[in-house]
């Protein structure tokens, strides 16, 4: 949009905004402006545009380009009701620039309102920018009176005095510009002196409003402009390129297909279908969760009235987020990201629109909310569309404020399966998780924040079951199997005794083999070993579910979300308390995976076409050798020496394990000390192929099935219509670990990609000859229960015959029925 002037459309005298007598229009809550002491008794539009909202007293256009513009007449005009205006204009009407929009009575309007000071203001002025208006004089309908610039450009000397600075980067958030990292951004934004704005696909973007950012769609991988403009126009820049570059600590949340997640709801007898979010197999009792709707007037009491109610209301659903924040502190961030929505400038400006109008706060608010909904609704990226929730959530928690009603609550006894139509973060928050068995949803999915919240409280959950959930009675006794995506609402006395067992053997599983080394049922020693990426307390919790070592110490946490590297002895620190923790146990390092699809903003990068395919891991550290040489320095002064061991991420020539090998040898002669025991990563088929010329170089491989999988399928792992066929059971992938066993020889085999964990897998890849599996903590123990029940012979059989199928279907349904006994 080129730059916008706007025409007076009142007679009368120009004033600015501050010497309105309302502290809305004064202290620029709704948006910036200016205001006009009228002498005429006629509101002419001042631009072309679309009229968005009308009430008898004030009309919003919005002008053909974007801007949008409320002109309020006069103070406190809502308590007439309508009288003395005439419209000349409806809602959603086309109007040019001087067409009529309201006649008035001015010295009626004169004789009862508090001041006849009528305010012009721009209401995303999120989006644009007000070049300092002329005030003090007086102006006939038609005179220039505003000028509007779309906030991107660079401003003029008389904004900041600086000059705008930018830079256009990849997100790397792995479920995209969602509630949390947009919180986060904002709160960072807030801190800094300068405006910052997001531009993503033409669309723009505030950064201190976490629903005006959350509506650009901002997806894994997308690519962002950002554009920084102040007296810390730099600092600013760096500060929001280190959120979006980093995966801010998650992972990517899985996306169903849709096609199974639209096949999957229906009833079969006794049992309901419906995608898991959670898994688990629990027995319990259902209880309804009864949704409360919330009755608000249209009409509101004047803009002063319902400022203060909606003000009053947003307090306390914040007071009530933090109590139930200190409630659930395992996924705090979900309910700190509400609260950041709850303090948004862009739902402020929303709702102070529809209150200038005339509106209740409770009407505002919902049209607030229900707008930024549709917002995220209508994006392509369904992890992001999942979050439209989050603003009904939202509507809820300041309506039952404004209504002073008991917002929806159930009577839980201890094995509840929760049935609900719909259920938000706050809700399951201000529940007791410890009587909760498990939850079964008509709607949502596994990628919503209730979902997420439901398994931080470790809560089995169905999501997408449908309509037919209103089958399944209150009070009855259910088998809930969120492994296979079931609930049994009439279980045979022999379901509930059988499912009664495998709970018990589940729930002995920890004390029966978290401190035994794991073995197979024939005495074959298989390593079972923790993936971390946190500091000691997960390596601490990792120890306690029976973790025999860590077999993938992800550095690159330290090195993301940051202006600067981590020094030297940060990172000694770091590897040092892990080592500690896990005392005698190995734990294997895995040097920085940084690189274009996971870029760190205090390294310089071009844009790359496919990240994926570009400057990452080994590649990029040896690009770095500095930081490289910096993080061998810290894993080398770890003690006792050599219990720490060294993993090279994405190694495809043997060249770059020779420079490695050649750096720690200069690192051990500065520091007097021998080299540490290192090996590579298999990613690449190339490493694959390769695996006995890289092995006669290493002490160990390690198999990440993750990468491996992509780049042998040419399928992006994350994709989410491809996602499901990237699957690591595949019979090339399979052949490709044999290969790597086989050229490996002497030295040892671990998996540590997500197959490792796969509960099909374990046999395979054990009759392949892998001797060491590393895997998340939470399927640590089940997984050592599972392989104290496999003999070697039986497994190698299995190998055997799934190297012949053609398939990974073929792969997974054979495994599956040699689990269940069939083969």
């Amino acid at each position: 949009m080129p730059k916008l002037v706007l025409a007076a459309p009142l007679a009368g005298w120009v004033a600015p905004l501050d010497e309105v007598p309302d502290d809305v229009f004064a202290k620029r809550i709704i948006g910036d402006g200016v205001a006009i002491d009228p002498i005429g008794s006629t509101l002419f539009a001042p631009c072309d545009g679309t009229v968005v909202a009308m009430a008898a007293h004030a009309v919003t256009l919005r002008a053909d380009g974007g801007g949008e513009f409320l002109m309020h007449l006069g103070i406190d005009s809502v308590a007439l009701a309508g009288e003395g205006f005439v419209s000349h204009v409806r809602q959603g009407q086309t109007v040019r620039v001087g067409d009529e929009l309201i006649s008035f009575n001015l010295e009626f309007l004169a004789s009862r309102v508090k001041s006849l000071l009528s305010p012009i203001v721009v209401t995303n002025g999120n989006a644009f920018r007000i070049v300092p208006p002329r005030c003090g004089r007086s102006v006939t309908v038609g005179d220039p009176i505003l000028e509007v610039i779309p906030c991107v450009q660079i401003p003029e000397k008389s904004d900041f005095g600086q000059t705008t600075v930018s830079r256009e980067i990849v997100c790397m958030l792995p479920n995209g510009l969602h509630a949390r990292p947009a919180a986060r951004l904002a709160s960072v934004a807030k801190a800094c002196q300068s405006r910052i704005c997001l531009t993503v696909r033409g669309r723009k973007a505030d950064a201190t409003s976490v629903a005006a950012q959350m509506a650009l769609g901002l997806a894994f991988r997308d690519r962002v402009l950002i554009s920084a403009d102040g007296p810390d126009a730099e600092k600013a820049l760096s500060a929001v390129v280190a959120v979006l570059a980093s995966d801010d600590g998650e992972t990517m949340a899985p996306v169903p297909p849709v096609e199974v997640a639209a096949a999957v709801p229906g009833v079969i007898g006794t049992t309901v279908r419906g995608t898991v979010a959670v898994p688990g197999l629990v027995i319990g009792k259902t209880r309804i969760w009864r949704f409360t709707a919330y009755d608000v007037p249209t009409d509101g009491l004047g803009i002063e009235a319902e400022t203060r109610a909606l003000k009053t209301a947003l307090d306390k659903a914040k007071r009530q987020l933090r109590r139930s924040t200190a409630n659930a502190k395992s996924e705090a961030g979900i309910l700190a990201a509400h609260e950041a929505l709850l303090d948004d400038p862009d739902l402020m400006r929303r709702a102070a629109v529809e209150i200038a109008a005339g509106r209740s706060a409770g009407y505002a608010w919902r049209v607030a909310v229900r707008t930024a909904a549709e917002d995220m609704r209508s994006l392509e990226n369904v992890r992001l569309r999942s979050r439209a929730d989050d603003f009904a959530d939202l509507e809820g928690q300041v309506l039952s404020q404004l209504t002073n009603a008991v917002p929806a609550t159930a009577s839980l006894s201890p094995g509840t399966i929760l049935l609900a139509e719909t259920l938000y973060p706050s809700h399951l928050a201000a529940l007791d998780s410890k009587k909760i068995a498990g939850i079964v949803m008509a709607g949502g999915g596994p990628t919503s924040h209730v979902a997420l919240l439901a398994a931080a409280m470790n809560v089995p959950m169905l999501t997408g079951v449908g309509k037919v959930l209103a089958a399944v009675p209150e009070g009855a006794v259910v088998v809930l199997d969120a492994e296979v995506g079931t609930l049994d609402f009439a279980p045979s006395p022999e379901r509930l005794a059988a499912v009664r067992m495998a709970m018990t053997a589940v729930a002995d599983t920890p004390s029966a083999t978290a401190a035994v080394a794991c073995r197979t049922a024939d005495g074959v020693r298989i390593e079972v070993f923790a993936n971390l990426g946190g500091g000691a307390n997960e390596a601490a919790a990792a120890v306690k579910a029976g973790a025999e070592g860590c077999g993938l110490l992800r550095s690159e946490f330290l090195f993301l979300d940051r202006a600067n590297p981590p020094d030297e002895d940060e990172q000694y620190a770091h590897y040092q308390a892990a080592v500690d923790v896990f005392a005698d146990r190995p734990v294997i390092l895995r040097t920085f995976d940084i690189g274009a699809d996971k870029p760190a903003p205090y390294l310089p990068q071009l844009a790359e076409e496919n990240p994926a395919l570009g400057m990452r891991g080994i590649r990029l550290a040896l690009h770095h050798k500095d930081m490289l040489r910096t993080q061998i320095r810290a894993a080398m002064r770890v003690r006792p020496a050599g219990r720490l061991k060294l993993m090279l991420p994405m190694v495809s020539d043997i060249s770059e394990l020779l420079a490695v090998r050649d750096l720690m040898m200069q690192v051990g002669t500065e520091l007097s000390v021998a080299p540490l025991p290192f090996g590579i990563m298999i990613e690449t088929p190339a490493a694959a192929i390769m695996a006995d010329k890289l092995a006669a170089l290493a002490d160990f491989l390690s198999i990440g099935t993750n990468d491996l999988t992509q780049y042998t399928l040419a399928m992006d792992r994350i994709h989410p219509e491809l996602a499901v066929h990237a699957d690591g059971l595949h019979p090339a992938i399979l052949r490709l670990i044999a290969k790597t066993v086989s050229g490996a020889k002497a030295i040892p085999v671990g998996v540590c990609g997500a197959l490792a964990a796969d509960p099909l897998a374990a046999a395979i890849l054990i009759g392949l000859g892998v001797r060491e599996l590393s895997v998340p903590v939470a399927v640590l123990t089940g997984l050592k229960n599972k392989i104290s029940t496999l003999t070697l012979s039986d497994c190698r059989v299995l190998a055997e015959a799934a190297l012949s199928c053609a398939t990974s279907g073929e792969v997974r349904a054979l495994a599956s029925a040699v689990k269940d006994g069939k083969a």
